[in-house]
């Protein structure tokens, strides 16, 4: 019993850090890449569509002005499709610990 509990924990675990390692701004639906569709999802939020989760509202802020809007959505879809846009959070697009998420400053 205490194996089968070892190893279930052992994969809950693996299975954490797969999904929660290094989340990337603009990757909204956390698929690992930053695509038209995250942009959608940015574009709904900013309406009232739908809600986002504290590593999606993360990852939605892709600006980091503290806000999620429209033009968040539009510089999600330029990068997504590889354009030019402007240095946002010194880096584009960043990536950042997934500790980091669940403790704002």
């Amino acid at each position: 019993m205490r194996k089968i509990i070892l190893i279930f924990s052992v994969l809950a675990i693996f299975t954490l850090n797969c999904k929660f390692n290094s989340p990337q701004k603009g990757d909204v639906d956390l698929d690992g890449q930053v695509t038209i569709a995250d942009a959608l999802l940015v574009g709904a939020y900013a309406v009232g569509l739908i809600k986002f989760n504290r590593i999606q509202t993360w990852a939605a802020d892709f600006t980091c002005d503290g806000e999620i809007t429209s033009f968040d959505a539009a510089m999600i879809s330029r990068s997504s499709l590889g354009l030019d846009i402007p240095e946002f959070c010194g880096k584009r697009p960043i990536k950042k610990d997934w500790k980091d998420i669940f403790f704002f400053p």
